[in-house]
């Protein structure tokens, strides 16, 4: 049901998807962040790092689009 309710929101407001998307890039980027027990881990971090880079450019573009 959740699933459904966000393919309809999404439809109807495309940048709260792009929002949402992003948002999901950044738990994910920290999530792996978090997850590293070790410095040689370092694909790892960076995995993380870029996802967060790409989460946070992301929305950086929706703001400017939306003329903020």
């Amino acid at each position: 049901e959740i699933r459904r309710q966000s393919r309809i929101t999404a439809a109807q407001h495309p940048s709260e998807a792009a929002f949402l998307e992003a948002l999901g890039k950044l738990q994910g980027g920290l999530d792996i962040l978090t997850g590293v027990e070790r410095s040689g881990q370092a694909s790892r971090l960076e995995m993380g790092c870029t996802l967060v880079e790409e989460g946070l450019d992301q929305i950086q573009q929706l703001e400017a689009g939306n003329g903020r």
